[in-house]
């Protein structure tokens, strides 16, 4: 994809997928439910997909007496019969959030409440299996546990098999069936499936003919639903005119968006228009501080991007890590609020 790094939307190619992106379409909300409900919301740290998170610090006693208090309530749920407490404990074992990581618990957990028809369960099963974890890897049972997934309602999983149709895992590579999964994800509502059908009409992908205008809907669509991948990949096109009129101004106010979930190469381009002054009004001083927060986000481009801005401007320093400055959040012309509506 012209220009971006996020152009592998889904499952990676038959590499095992990380723990801190593998859950993040299906959780985050009943998370927050049920922290809402214990009143532990208050100190809370959010990470790039918007999912809580123990702050960067050692929790004082009454925080961890809450994140106790909610595991306890959990479990009891989850003995009780709860899919959703089964669900969200599982993802806690899996990814060491609030508790010790325990790859068998979270399977055990998995398996119980996949048992009961959860198709949240039966996807994070088939990622198991993919990645190899509390089980030996198994690819042919990943894709069985994803279309099983797929079948009951995952969105997700539906872009699991489109993933392992387009790179030919376990069955032989097909781009019309990887398109049709794809196509499928979204009529059951996934994001990264308005994504990566987007990248397929920006790009001409799995046999579409190039469609700029109908990858910019499709991204609009995964906008909507607040989704990271598709505020990156809709403000590039804004930024550059892509598949319609160039409005930098749009294009970044959408980076910005990205760029308070986390998102490393957003913070690039948010510093890149500072101080070029594209879209929004420059200031070395706040590109410094965008660079800074992009090198604490681990960019993949961010040493390169740092030695150039440094060669241009070695008056400005640039500090990362816990030193650095916070970047101001960008605000609307009218210098009213942050950027956390839609352009």
């Amino acid at each position: 994809m012209p220009n971006s790094c996020h152009a592998d939307n889904g499952a990676s190619r038959v590499e095992p997928e990380s723990r801190r992106s593998r859950h993040v379409r299906t959780w985050p909300m009943l998370l927050l439910l049920v922290l809402l409900a214990a009143g532990v919301t208050g100190w809370l740290a959010f990470d790039a997909e918007g999912r809580a998170a123990p702050p960067d610090r050692p929790l004082t006693a009454d925080e961890q007496k809450d994140v106790d208090d909610t595991v306890v309530r959990l479990t009891r749920e989850a003995d009780g019969g709860d899919q959703d407490a089964m669900f969200m404990l599982g993802v806690f074992y899996d990814e060491g959030r609030f508790v010790a990581e325990d790859d068998a618990k979270a399977l055990k957990l998995f398996h119980r409440c996949a048992a009961l028809g959860s198709a949240d369960c039966e996807r994070s099963i088939g990622i198991m299996y993919q990645n190899g974890q509390a089980v030996r890897r198994d690819l042919a049972r990943a894709m069985a546990w994803f279309r099983t997934a797929a079948a009951h309602g995952s969105g997700e999983a539906a872009v699991d098999v489109g993933n392992f149709y387009r790179d030919g895992v376990t069955v032989r590579a097909d781009e019309a069936q990887a398109l049709a999964w794809y196509r499928k994800s979204v009529a059951l509502g996934s994001p990264i499936g308005l994504v990566m059908l987007g990248d397929a009409y920006r790009m001409g992908l799995y046999g579409v003919a190039v469609d700029a205008p109908e990858a910019r809907r499709l991204y609009q669509q995964a906008v909507d639903t607040d989704d990271r991948v598709g505020l990156v990949e809709l403000g590039e096109m804004w930024m550059l005119g892509d598949g319609g009129p160039r409005d930098p101004a749009t294009g970044v106010r959408l980076f910005a968006r990205a760029a308070e979930r986390g998102d490393g190469d957003a913070m690039l381009v948010l510093a890149l228009a500072y101080e070029r002054g594209d879209g929004v009004a420059a200031d070395l001083q706040q590109a410094a501080r965008w660079l800074g927060k992009a090198i604490d986000a681990d960019a993949a481009k961010a040493p390169e991007v740092l030695a150039a801005f440094r060669a241009r401007h070695p008056e400005i320093p640039v500090v990362a890590g816990e030193a650095a400055e916070p970047a101001v959040p960008l605000r609307d012309p009218g210098g009213a609020t942050s950027v956390t509506g839609h352009p």
